[in-house]
């Protein structure tokens, strides 16, 4: 019978319903600077300002190992979560980083950098102390050892007198990190010049700007300051690491995690770890919470990959938790990063879950107004708008989001004012919700009889 038909007619359907889409909140962008040699040979140069990636073996094939592209975007794809989209947002004004290391002098102690140049050449800079140990001397000591590096440290160069300075060659990208052998010995501070962090995120947001966070492949307190408040204008979640030693610092008022508390941001998340400039623990934590849904998981004690958990005293973590700056840790063995606020207090997964409900209630209604023909300022038409609005309160209730209970209220459309109705606005549609929350610790108390 079809063939028969299709002798006098065709007949084509296709869906011709448009809505509205939903702000993604599970799209991380990696802000790096990209320099020609960081290119693969043979590929294309990274002209744009944003490229998207669904795994490391499409980033490997484009960019060098030590590139602070590859860098940067290395610890979302090693998670077990990682999400199949990436995006990468070239940086075109040109840093110098700067790595500053003041020696915590001992007698007798082993002072050791773990130093990556900026070819991925790895060397570990080694000085042993005497027992009449000097600031001046164990800075000596290290600059002797990274010169007499086999093969030579490419793109840094060591100076300084009390205190070490490591600074990059324009352009290139090294990282540094206390040894394992001499946490103690060493406090960081990390920088750099000749970065427009505000311009470069304006730029790339004007190519695309669905992502929701922002990670740094860097760990300078100058980019991650002028990234925070681009974040917090954009409504972008920055996602930033540091190793910043002053952090752990009660009395410290001018390290990077004091200066972002001060702004109160609600976009604004950091962690303190001392590899960060080599593993970047809050882009790790990105790629580990940001591909399951908004109300399924929280940003505290998250089992990241690639991480390493620091020795920290209970002072140093306490003064880190007082600046809502997270750190990496490993209870019972665990690796976590435990980094469960944003910088205004705010637990972190409230403010992505709240955005993401917003988002999803904004597209419902939208999607309501675009579908009808006209949607009348009746009270039919107003029970059709409340409905919409519930349709998006049980979503976030089975997402997780908020408990069961919630209300919603809406006017007659009797008690509406001419103004709104000739402006054809309905106003004072509401609800009442109460958070699902999430435990974190559980106090259990047993009595034992025999």
């Amino acid at each position: 019978m079809a063939s028969d038909l299709n002798e006098y007619v065709t007949v084509t359907i296709s869906a011709a319903t448009a809505s509205p889409s939903v702000p993604s909140q599970s799209i991380p962008l990696v802000a790096a600077y990209v320099a020609t040699s960081d290119v693969m040979p043979g590929r294309p140069a990274f002209d744009n300002r944003v490229r998207e990636y669904a795994s490391m073996l499409d980033v490997a094939t484009d960019f060098q190992t030590y590139s602070a592209a590859y860098r940067g975007l290395a610890p979302l794809f090693s998670q077990s979560s990682a999400g199949d989209v990436v995006l990468l947002g070239r940086l075109a004004s040109v840093p110098t980083n700067i790595c500053t290391c003041t020696p915590v002098v001992a007698n007798s102690r082993v002072y050791a950098l773990d130093i990556v140049d900026s070819v991925g050449t790895a060397y570990t800079a080694t000085y042993t102390g005497d027992g009449s140990d000097t600031a001046a001397e164990v800075v000596t000591g290290i600059k002797a050892s990274i010169a007499a590096a086999s093969p030579a440290l490419v793109g840094i160069t060591a100076t300084g007198t009390d205190t070490l300075i490591l600074t990059g060659t324009a352009g290139v990208h090294f990282t540094v990190a206390p040894n394992v052998v001499s946490f103690q010995r060493w406090t960081l501070a990390f920088t750099s010049t000749g970065t427009d962090m505000a311009t470069d995120l304006v730029a790339i947001a004007q190519e695309r700007d669905d992502f929701y966070a922002v990670t740094l492949a860097t760990v300078g307190s100058t980019e991650i300051l002028t990234a925070a408040a681009w974040c917090q204008t954009n409504s972008k979640l920055g996602m930033f690491s540091t190793a910043d030693s002053a952090c752990y610092n009660s009395a410290s008022t001018t390290d990077v995690a004091y200066a972002l508390k001060q702004l109160n941001n609600k976009y604004n998340h950091l962690v303190f770890a001392r590899y960060a400039s080599a593993q970047l623990p809050d882009t790790a934590l990105a790629g580990y919470v940001l591909p399951r849904a908004p109300g399924s998981i929280v940003f505290r004690s998250a089992n990241v990959q690639s991480v390493t958990a620091d020795s920290l005293s209970s002072t140093e973590r306490s003064a880190l938790t007082a600046k809502r700056c997270g750190f990496v840790t490993a209870p019972g063995g665990v690796t976590v990063v435990n980094a469960g606020k944003v910088m205004s207090g705010e637990w972190a997964d409230v403010v992505r879950d709240l955005d993401w409900a917003t988002a999803d209630m904004g597209q419902r209604v939208a999607t309501s107004e675009m579908a009808a023909d006209k949607s009348p300022f009746t009270d039919l038409g107003i029970a059709t708008m409340e409905g919409v609005v519930r349709g998006a309160m049980q979503a976030a209730e089975t997402a997780g989001v908020y408990a069961p209970g919630w209300t919603v209220t809406v006017p007659t459309a009797a008690s509406i004012s001419p103004a709104n109705k000739a402006a054809r606005i309905l106003p004072n549609v509401r609800f009442s919700a109460v958070l699902a929350g999430s435990i974190f610790q559980t106090n259990v108390v047993g009595v034992v009889t025999q």
